[in-house]
């Protein structure tokens, strides 16, 4: 009879317990078509499934665990955009650095090599000095006074 298609269709009995989803009941029914063009798809019966899943909450420690994920995710994302902000920095910083300083210095100090830029501080200031020293014998007083840092 089966075999043979016949006019009573044989299929199990549902119950429509409250169990049961009528939703998933009606894709079984849906799945025992005799046509099948009124059958769904795979992919339609997978995205179905899949829709049903999501509403139902699964294992506690998986929701945890999903949760730290997306966390962990996120502080990534963050760590790299942060990261990119400071390399952007330290180049900008830079070029200011090679600006003002002689090119020695200047590489020492980008390096973290301070005790070197002492040396360099006092020269610029001795040469201060002496410009001060030059305008002030140009005029012929004491135009330009110096101040106790630089004695």
């Amino acid at each position: 009879m089966i075999k043979r298609g016949g006019e009573k269709l044989i299929r199990p009995q549902l119950d429509t317990e409250d169990e049961i989803n009528s939703s998933m009941s009606m894709l079984v029914r849906d799945c025992w078509s005799e046509e099948a063009h009124q059958r769904p798809s795979c992919d339609q019966l997978k995205s179905f499934i899949k829709s049903m899943n999501t509403n139902k909450s699964s294992n506690l420690m998986d929701h945890v665990f999903n949760l730290l994920e997306q966390h962990a995710s996120h502080l990534e994302d963050e760590i790299n955009e942060r990261m990119k902000e400071l390399t952007a920095e330290k180049k900008k910083s830079d070029v200011l650095l090679y600006r003002m300083l002689p090119k020695c210095p200047a590489m020492e100090a980008s390096r973290k090599v301070i005790r070197n830029l002492v040396l360099y501080k006092f020269q610029l200031e001795h040469n201060f000095q002496t410009a001060f020293d030059n305008i002030n014998r140009a005029k012929g007083r004491q135009v330009v006074r110096r101040t106790a840092a630089y004695e």
